[in-house]
């Protein structure tokens, strides 16, 4: 939907809208909008929010960097909770599922997380160095896979995790709103992709596109059907003197599909999970095909 409000959009709404973004949603949008509206925006922009829009695009496609928010909130750990809590209170909103604090230090290097839970059960004469998490952090460069990053969340049942550079300086953060938007992104991806549609295409898409998305699917689908029939040609004789081999035909063309279906379905969700390793394969296809002969 996003080019179609591309098009329409008053150059001047649009530029309104886009001012009003988050630097990481803004990465995503300024690809697209004309070029010297973009140029508009981006200077628009204090110096801080275009570094980090500029970082942002630079990142990969399904990296962290790409998914990163940078909206948080950090404290120094010789601070007392009481002096947090009063800075927080200077907020309108905290940002978006913020269930911990990033503590850093003077050279902005992650130093460990404060708890929401840290924060509010513990006394406010306390320093926030005494009861940060220090250990065991799972953190994240903007360059590691965002596929990885997804099953960590999942693993660990995170809600937010810090984004690092190679100094351990913090960058950014990552969500779980993000990663769960990864996710069905690639699950919607993968739908499309074994129908042998893309991911741009939709039902008001224009005949053109449809037909340009669909075409080599179909072809190749037409070739295995021809090369199929051929082989049924090679068995004429042998189907004309016995008829039941027609009737048969079909059962078995459908079952081979649904055992296709199923292996393919079974494959496709362990890779997903990082469950099939390069050293599994050999077992892994001689398991499939004692299956096969079994229930053929």
């Amino acid at each position: 939907m996003r080019p179609s409000l591309l098009e329409i959009m008053d150059r001047g709404d649009l530029k309104t809208a886009a001012e009003e973004l988050d630097a990481d949603e803004l990465a995503d949008l300024i690809p697209e909008l004309p070029t010297d509206l973009a140029r508009e925006v981006l200077t628009a922009l204090g110096q801080r929010e275009q570094t980090r829009v500029r970082e942002a695009m630079s990142s990969a496609e399904g990296t962290v960097g790409a998914l990163m928010d940078f909206d948080l909130v950090t404290v120094r750990e010789d601070v007392t909770l009481g002096v947090v809590t009063r800075y927080l209170r200077r907020f309108d909103a905290l940002p978006d599922h913020t269930d911990k604090l990033f503590v850093i230090d003077r050279d902005q290097r992650l130093r460990g997380n404060l708890t929401l839970e840290a924060l509010l059960i513990n006394e406010p004469e306390t320093r926030v160095g005494a009861v940060m998490q220090t250990s065991g952090l799972i953190l994240f460069r903007a360059e590691d896979e965002a596929c990885e990053a997804a099953h960590a969340f999942e693993r660990y049942d995170l809600v937010s995790a810090p984004v690092v550079d190679k100094g351990r300086r913090l960058v950014a953060r990552l969500t779980v709103s993000d990663v769960v938007d990864y996710i069905q992104a690639e699950n919607e991806a993968e739908i499309l992709s074994q129908a042998g549609l893309e991911e741009e295409e939709d039902i008001f898409a224009p005949i053109l596109r449809s037909v340009r998305n669909r075409w080599s699917w179909l072809a190749i689908n037409l070739v295995t059907a021809v090369v199929a029939s051929r082989i049924i040609d090679l068995f004429e004789g042998s189907i004309a003197q016995l008829v039941a081999l027609a009737a048969l035909m079909p059962i078995v063309a459908g079952i081979g599909g649904n055992a296709g279906n199923q292996t393919i379905t079974m494959i496709v969700r362990a890779i997903a999970m990082g469950q099939v390793q390069p050293s599994a394969w050999r077992r892994l296809i001689v398991k499939e095909l004692g299956v096969a002969l079994i229930l053929l």
